[in-house]
């Protein structure tokens, strides 16, 4: 909403930054994420038995958009094992590199960022310990099925 004088009328961050309404009106929060493992059987082309793992991934998502139907709001997704690393891989990469930018952003400005990084730092810190913990698992089976064949 834009006021008399042209300017964005101004809405309460939570963390007490103010954002424009127009900002505050498009920002959306995921309150709620898990990924479940599904297992299925399948015939390889040898006519062995496999088991092909799913990932099911719900996340839900908290909106200050009212025309966001509830559907969209919770969100389900089925993809494979390797496609969920794949994922996991870009959106890290991306983060990556937006930090970069944001980091030659503040480089020299006396402005702060926030919220404060401290939550960010925290998550992506214990990120790149879960995604290595998972690919030591995963290396283990692959060893494991190596050996037994």
């Amino acid at each position: 909403m834009t006021n008399n004088s042209g300017v964005d009328e101004v809405e309460e961050y939570p963390s007490s930054v103010q954002l424009s309404r127009a900002a505050a009106e498009t920002l959306g929060m995921v309150s709620r994420s898990e990924i479940n493992l599904q297992l299925t059987h399948a015939r390889d082309g040898n006519d062995r038995g496999v088991f092909v793992p799913f990932m099911e991934w719900h996340m839900v998502l908290d909106s200050q958009l009212d025309n966001v139907p509830d559907a969209a709001r919770d969100f389900y997704l089925k993809i494979t094992l390797d496609n969920l690393a794949f994922l996991i891989e870009d959106m890290t990469s991306e983060v990556a590199e937006n930090t970069e930018a944001l980091q030659k952003m503040a480089a020299g400005s006396e402005e702060r960022i926030a919220p404060p990084l401290d939550a960010a730092i925290s998550w992506l810190q214990r990120a790149s310990e879960n995604a290595l913990r998972a690919a030591e698992t995963l290396k283990a089976i692959h060893d494991a099925r190596d050996e037994a064949s």
